[in-house]
């Protein structure tokens, strides 16, 4: 099972860039683009942190009680079934989860943790500060 940082150490932005719409019709907007490109670019030199818990992200299309489908992406240990709110953990945290899925590809896997990541800020001092508030 790769890591996250090894799932985006296999893709360039070029190609993520061309997928981001196609996943999320938000993600439409050339100034929305700009500050996912930053994410990327930031991501690509953090050094991801020790997962010694074996700790999983995990991604799942989900239909919630509307009908309407939309995609869930969460933190597990690898011996628990409890899921995890892992937006506000540090990007660094991220890069070293294990990625528990074997259906998307790397590009797929890697725009579905952005959106997740970038929930609540594109810079992690917006998403403590964001996470504080709460």
């Amino acid at each position: 099972m790769k890591t996250l940082k090894e799932h985006l150490d296999l893709i360039d932005w070029e190609v993520l860039k061309t997928r981001l719409p196609n996943l999320y019709s938000d993600m439409n907007d050339p100034t929305v683009i700009s500050k996912f490109n930053k994410v990327f670019n930031e991501l690509l030199i953090l050094r991801p942190e020790e997962n010694s818990e074996g700790f999983e992200i995990h991604i799942n299309q989900v239909i919630d009680v509307s009908g309407e489908h939309f995609w869930a992406v969460n933190g597990r240990k690898k011996s628990e079934d409890i899921k995890y709110n892992i937006s506000f953990d540090p990007w660094e945290k991220w890069l070293g989860y294990y990625v528990n899925n074997n259906h998307l590809d790397h590009v797929e896997i890697i725009v579905h943790c952005l959106y997740e990541m970038t929930w609540s800020g594109f810079s992690q001092e917006e998403i403590r500060n964001k996470y504080n508030e709460l």
